[in-house]
């Protein structure tokens, strides 16, 4: 099978991140939603999502049953340890398990699958230090594709305390960004989303007001010379 082929060659470390996802966006089914990077910055997510892909396609069993495996795999080693960002972290392991999950690659509550990863997240959120290094992108990422997705009547509770530590996050973005501190078009962008769907959007307008005249800054330097000679002047 020449996508076969072609999946071994792109599904390796040194891949572009950008050919993996043209990958499997040429090759998904009736139903199934493109998937974006950000989906597959986990590595062995992108893998997994391929191979179901690819069994959807052709009705390959033998290819379900190894994305099964590596699914199975990567899961029972989510652990507090992990690093809370896309880029082969918690995040990037949530983001994909979600596209896999509303794309019906694999079956499941995604409040209960997921509930271990919010636990975790909740307990790092109230835990940052003040100058931490941390992938807002992720964060937000994840905690707005958590409260859009289909509720389920007994878990409107648990809906609303995510919805409270996605604006608890959104202040520490605010306050980061008053202090002076510069977001990436990614960061950017999630913002943007959460505002267009109301999440808090008087915290959203102000960052990307904020944001937006910090993209358009210019720095002058004044530097001023007493003029008390021909010379000098």
């Amino acid at each position: 099978m020449k996508d076969e082929e072609l999946f071994l060659k792109l599904f390796t470390e040194d891949a572009a991140p950008s050919d993996r996802v043209r990958f499997i966006n040429e090759n998904i089914s009736a139903g199934q939603e493109p998937v974006a990077e950000a989906d597959i910055c986990y590595y062995n997510m992108g893998r997994i999502i391929a191979c179901y892909t690819l069994a959807r396609k052709y009705g390959n069993q033998e290819m379900e049953e190894r994305a099964d495996a590596l699914l199975d795999d990567k899961f029972e080693n989510v652990s507090y340890e992990m690093p809370f960002c896309l880029d082969n972290g918690l995040f990037g392991l949530g983001c994909g398990l979600i596209y896999l999950l509303r794309n019906r690659m694999v079956e499941g509550d995604e409040d209960e699958i997921l509930s271990c990863i919010d636990d975790m997240a909740f307990r790092k959120i109230l835990h940052f230090a003040e100058d931490e290094d941390i992938d807002r992108q992720g964060w937000l990422r994840y905690f707005r594709l958590r409260i859009t997705g289909h509720c389920a009547e007994n878990r409107v509770t648990y809906r609303l305390a995510l919805r409270q530590y996605t604006l608890y996050f959104l202040d520490c973005i605010l306050r980061h960004v008053r202090k002076g501190g510069v977001l990436d078009k990614q960061t950017v962008g999630e913002v943007e989303a959460l505002h267009q769907i109301g999440i808090c959007p008087e915290t959203t307008f102000d960052i990307l007001s904020l944001s937006a005249l910090q993209s358009n800054r210019k720095v002058s330097f004044v530097i001023p010379v007493r003029v008390d000679s021909p010379e000098r002047a």
